[in-house]
């Protein structure tokens, strides 16, 4: 479904004299319809640039993107939001709070992407969807009329969610999608996630830092560092025999989710 060649994005440097950013250098990747690869790296490794370029939300430098055939790295980031591909891959942010609009409920926030991606115009079609995402993220209706301010972080993360199902996509590029939670919430809406994919045939891009989390959600993984791959392959395989010095180091630096989970309840 999703196939990534030689993918490579570089920054302009700051000042007139400085060079090139190398953000991402190299990638390439599959993932099949239905299946979860984790993209695992520091801060600066480059995994949120890939993740953005693969949703088209920015230009890439080099290589390709193709999605069910179509060579979408050559189309601009503004024309594809007019291709059909586009209700196809869906984006899911870390911090949904500050991607949904102050004015709009949660009702509101939803049914945009009915009307805009989805074609719905019937506001009682829009109404009746409304509610049927609401119910398959686990949002309580009454939920549905409060602005993003009267909401929880677990709370917006599943308006986020459903915003993102709306569209009913083939791919959703989560990006550190429950970083900004508590630990207890993440297990929710981590949870949560899984069961969406169950339901509707999801693929799934999960960008994390967090190395149990991945463990958790994806078959395959790959480990960035500086904007290249370092490992790649099985999940299970990389994280319990990584061949790289740093694979090892990332493993050694991470505590295990459930240490974690009866740390946060002492």
């Amino acid at each position: 479904m999703l196939k990534v060649s030689r993918l490579t994005k570089s920054f302009k440097g700051r000042g007139w004299r400085a060079n090139d950013v190398l953000a991402v250098d190299d990638v390439s990747f599959e993932l099949a319809r239905g299946g979860s690869l984790g993209v695992v790296g520091e801060s600066g490794s480059g995994k949120s640039t890939l993740a953005r370029m693969v949703s088209r939300l920015i230009e890439i430098t080099g290589g390709g993107i193709e999605f069910d055939g179509s060579d979408i790295g050559a189309v601009s980031p503004s024309s594809f939001v007019r291709r059909p591909e586009r209700r196809k891959i869906q984006h899911v942010f870390q911090d949904t709070g500050e991607n949904l609009t102050p004015h709009l409920t949660a009702r509101a926030a939803i049914a945009d992407p009915i009307r805009r991606l989805a074609g719905l115009t019937d506001e009682r079609q829009i109404r009746h969807k409304v509610d049927t995402l609401a119910t398959s993220v686990a949002l309580s209706p009454e939920l549905l009329n409060r602005y993003p301010h009267q909401l929880s972080g677990g709370q917006k993360a599943r308006v986020g969610i459903a915003r993102a199902l709306a569209s009913a996509p083939d791919l959703l590029i989560l990006d550190e999608p429950t970083a900004a939670l508590d630990v207890s919430v993440q297990a929710a809406i981590l949870k949560l996630l899984h069961h969406l994919r169950s339901e509707f045939g999801l693929a799934y891009l999960f960008i994390s830092h967090d190395i149990e989390v991945v463990r958790l959600m994806c078959e395959d993984v790959i480990i960035m560092r500086l904007g290249r791959v370092v490992e790649q392959g099985p999940t299970r395989q990389i994280l319990e025999s990584p061949q790289s010095d740093y694979g090892r180091a990332l493993l050694e630096a991470v505590p295990r989710l459930n240490d974690r989970r009866h740390a946060s309840s002492a």
